[in-house]
């Protein structure tokens, strides 16, 4: 049994092009009159809640005002701008989700393997363009995507090595002890850093695990952001990159200390992240408003903090090696003897009302792709990838997810490295910035 999904957008975009010339766009968005416009797209308000609809609207007039001028507006643009202001989250939506959901369940004479909720703090409001912005990996056949060669010492362990893994396994249960930053979510904002936040992290995991839990402070994501460039990484900032050549950045320049964006002015890190949690839409309490577009800060070579006292070179915190990661089984035992890996998979619509469970990949052909994302593998089960999110604890199961082996591309596009100390890591004598 199979349940199309077909979004209120998608019909009548299509039918709204068709009846749509260019001086009738012109006429429509001078009126200013957003139920108008949508109805004439056949949207159907009543597929919305009173506050879905509000979002709408004001994600609509934002992106307009953000790259049209409406007297250069063609009909096909108009219907493209309407796709992409659409909320990202909407309760029909996810009621469409867990149908197909229950479906595929029913098939398979099984549970559903994944819980969805459309209440999403963490992108409410937001529209399908905003999300979208948030993807910043190369994945796939993307013509950016530069991958690192391939780990060999894994073909030359004995067989045993990896088949007597344990069945699950979570690096936290491992090294959380003496390593916290294992379990520690991080917030990208609204910058398509992922690539940056989780090759940073899976490093700076890996950088404690080598140093016996001697080195516990957190590392800077907005250094490998903002100074693994297009030069360096052939990586843009918020505008994406690659998690491999991060990992072979971090290796060779290293990385300096730096907390999440509460820990700016701080006298115990070097450079934290710079850009706060904000939000798209005007109706929000609890956060401050987006100011456009994220732009990346710009490179530096002293920190930002500054009551931290070690000068920036000799901050800087580097590894030995990098390299891909191919097979399940040298996935697996990667996490298992070294610790955390970054991995790059392509998103869909369904996947941002993940909560708990199982994720498969999308419900069915009709959802929609967002884009590439990277994030921070921290264990494994019998058939799935547990892995942690950098859209704070608000999102998913407290900031983690379970993903399915091999769908959406994750198996594709793992990284690592090794982390071989030459000296005894500075240990500061502040306390640690984890939590």
């Amino acid at each position: 049994m199979r349940i199309s999904l077909v979004f209120c957008c998608s019909v009548a975009l299509s039918r709204g092009i068709e009846t749509t010339d260019s001086e009738h766009v012109r006429e429509l968005l001078a009126s200013k009159d957003f139920d108008r416009l949508a109805a004439k797209h056949f949207i159907n308000r009543d597929d919305y809640t009173h506050q879905e609809w509000s979002y709408f609207q004001a994600n609509f007039w934002r992106h307009l005002g953000e790259e049209f001028h409406s007297k250069q507006m063609d009909a096909p643009q108009l219907a493209s701008l309407l796709e992409d202001a659409e909320p990202i989250v909407t309760k029909k939506k996810t009621s469409i989700f867990a149908k197909s959901v229950a479906a595929a369940a029913d098939d398979n004479d099984d549970g559903p393997s994944w819980e969805l909720s459309a209440e999403q703090p963490r992108f409410e409001g937001w529209s399908r363009r905003d999300t979208k912005k948030m993807m910043g990996t190369f994945v796939g056949d993307h013509p950016k995507r530069k991958d690192l060669p391939e780990e060999q010492t894994f073909h030359m362990h004995d067989k045993s090595l990896y088949e007597n893994l344990p069945e699950t396994f979570d690096s936290r249960d491992k090294w959380s002890t003496m390593c916290p930053t294992i379990g520690h979510i991080r917030d990208q904002s609204t910058c398509g850093s992922c690539w940056a936040f989780a090759s940073t992290e899976a490093f700076n995991d890996r950088y404690c695990i080598s140093h016996a839990g001697n080195f516990t402070k957190l590392l800077s994501p907005q250094h490998t952001a903002s100074c693994c460039d297009a030069m360096h990484c052939f990586s843009f900032g918020c505008s994406g990159g690659n998690p491999g050549l991060a990992w072979s950045w971090l290796t060779d320049s290293g990385v300096v200390s730096g907390g999440d964006y509460d820990d700016l002015n701080h006298k115990d890190t070097c450079w934290p992240y710079e850009l706060p949690l904000c939000s798209h839409h005007v109706n929000n309490t609890k956060l401050p408003p987006c100011k456009g577009d994220s732009d990346t800060p710009e490179c530096r070579d002293t920190c930002l903090n500054k009551g931290f006292k070690t000068p920036f070179e000799q901050d800087l915190h580097k590894g030995s090696s990098s390299y891909n990661i191919k097979s399940q089984d040298h996935i697996k035992f990667q996490l298992f003897t070294n610790g955390p890996v970054t991995a790059g998979f392509t998103v869909y619509e369904d996947f941002i009302t993940y909560k708990s469970g199982i994720y498969p990949g999308p419900v069915n052909d009709d959802v929609k792709e967002l884009g590439g994302h990277a994030v921070k593998v921290v264990g494994y089960g019998p058939d799935y990838w547990l892995i942690a999110n950098s859209w704070n604890e608000s999102w998913g199961d407290k900031g983690l997810f379970k993903i399915k082996m091999g769908v959406c591309g994750i198996d594709d596009q793992m990284v690592a490295g090794d982390i071989l100390p030459q000296s005894k890591p500075r240990i500061e004598e502040e306390e640690t910035i984890y939590a």
